[in-house]
């Protein structure tokens, strides 16, 4: 506590006000943040979103205790006359100890529950329960032999993907199956990629049981399939064995997938255990890669094993799904997950804050939720700003959340929409200004270019480009959206007014 008041120090020009009253000392303290341009340390509030804050503390305390250190200070004593003496007070023993019983009556920003980031579980994981449930639903019928389907999830950036392909995974774990994950990128090797979460499903499921034999036979398999497309590095574990000729060597991707998913899903039976992959950013797999995962993962589903694939991915993923399978719609559970409801985005933002003894005032509730359109991610970042900018120990009011737009708003521009509007050319950039320049929603293609006075054909190269770096996907035909909620509004504060 002591250590955040001396930060707190460091950071902001302190004034005290003190004045003998009825023969007891009354001091009064008010943080102002350093202005932008003034030499010294970096201001602890953003200064991009906002130029001051302050916040007062009044307490009566002993004329005795407090007299020596005003003096030390200001050179001066109190008089009981009952005059205003106005103190400035910077780095001593004493603004310590004002900070101190300052930070007592302010949010603990130690215990603020509120944790936006990419991939954070939320403290309260509300609104997701019915996709939760049907999941571990799978887990268990696929343990007892009987069939079901694999699972994709889709929706927009900041939505949960990520964080409920780990809860999957938990659920499977509490099931006594084996989980493993993996992020897909542009750059992603996929035979390698599967060849890994195979070898490190394989070396846990020969840990549960004493079969060596079919564990053995397994890794020969992956041995194989490792040599078949030039995987193995030397240091690998199967190194040693000898491949299982006629198994996972036939060069097609597919057909090896099959034998691999088909002889790890046997050897978890043998187990009594089960194996998830849960593959994150599944549209940066290209068509014929997902065309071979849906080939392999079909053959095996057939037999009824104990072997489960969750992918999430961009709106997009359906779609391409369906161009590389015609039949994968009867393979996967498509799941959408989007914006929580009113109730759902209270319950993300109350939860937490009553396990610390806080509650939110309704308008302040209200206010948050129009602001993030319910937006999981969004709701976490207003949350801990308001936490933060909160002068009371134990509500959070509306006038909190006002103040908390700026450095919230500013917090998310530098961090989650900039990281991706920094990996757009000059010709991409001039492309999503247009889109944003219409509003919001989703937008025609032809409207989109007609902005920039072009055509259709023109911009169509940098329209299928921000599609593969994945900031725009294709509703439908002829029209493009964000895949990153309220982008649009970011776009337009950058533009130059």
């Amino acid at each position: 506590m002591l250590q955040h008041a001396a930060r707190k120090a460091q950071r902001f020009r302190l004034v005290a006000a003190a004045c003998i009253r009825d023969g007891s000392f009354a001091l009064q303290i008010d943080l102002v943040s350093r202005l932008p341009g003034v030499a010294g340390p970096e201001p602890l509030w953003s200064q991009r979103s906002v130029a001051s804050w302050r916040k007062s503390w009044c307490r009566r305390v002993s004329a005795g205790a407090i007299s020596d250190q005003t003096s030390h200070v200001t050179g001066c004593k109190p008089t009981p006359r009952g005059e205003d003496i106005g103190v400035f007070i910077a780095y001593k023993g004493f603004l310590y100890k004002c900070l101190n019983r300052l930070y007592a009556v302010l949010m603990d920003p130690v215990r603020n529950p509120y944790s936006p980031g990419a991939g954070n579980r939320p403290p309260a994981l509300v609104g997701r329960e019915d996709d939760l449930d049907r999941f571990e639903v799978v887990i268990r019928r696929l343990s007892i032999g009987n069939h079901d389907r694999s699972v994709l999830i889709t929706g927009l950036r900041g939505v949960g993907k990520t964080v409920l392909l780990r809860e999957f995974g938990q659920i499977a774990e509490k099931n006594k199956w084996v989980h493993e994950h993996v992020e897909i990128s542009e750059e992603t090797d996929f035979a390698a990629v599967i060849a890994t979460l195979v070898r490190r499903s394989l070396l846990r499921l020969s840990r549960t049981k004493r079969i060596v034999g079919h564990a053995q036979n397994a890794l020969r398999v992956l041995r194989t399939f490792q040599l078949r497309w030039r995987l193995t590095d030397g240091t690998d574990v199967t190194v040693g064995l000898d491949p299982l000729e006629g198994t996972a060597d036939s060069g097609m991707l597919d057909r090896d997938l099959a034998d691999l998913f088909i002889t790890t899903g046997q050897l978890a039976r043998e187990c009594e255990s089960g194996v998830l992959l849960t593959i994150d950013e599944m549209q940066f797999l290209g068509k014929q890669h997902l065309a071979d995962l849906i080939m392999g993962l079909h053959e095996m589903s057939q037999l009824g094993l104990p072997f489960l694939i969750a992918g999430a991915g961009l709106p997009s993923l359906p779609a391409h799904v369906g161009e590389a399978r015609s039949y994968a719609e009867r393979l996967f559970d498509f799941r959408t997950v989007g914006r929580l409801d009113a109730d759902g985005s209270a319950a993300a933002l109350t939860e937490p804050a009553e396990t610390e003894g806080v509650t939110w005032e309704p308008e302040a509730l209200d206010r948050i939720r129009a602001l993030t359109d319910g937006y999981p991610y969004f709701l976490q970042e207003f949350g801990k700003q308001a936490w933060l900018v909160s002068d009371r120990p134990d509500v959070i009011g509306q006038k909190d959340v006002e103040a908390a737009v700026p450095l919230a708003i500013g917090e998310l521009d530098n961090g989650f929409f900039r990281v991706r509007f920094d990996r757009t050319t000059d010709a991409e950039r001039a492309y999503l200004q247009a889109m944003a320049s219409l509003g919001g929603g989703d937008y025609s293609s032809g409207d989109v270019a007609a902005g920039q006075n072009k055509t259709t054909t023109q911009v169509g190269m940098v329209r299928d480009s921000l599609i593969r770096k994945g900031l725009c996907y294709a509703p439908r035909h002829g029209v493009v959206a964000f895949t990153v909620p309220m982008f649009d509004d970011y776009l337009r504060r950058r533009q130059p007014t």
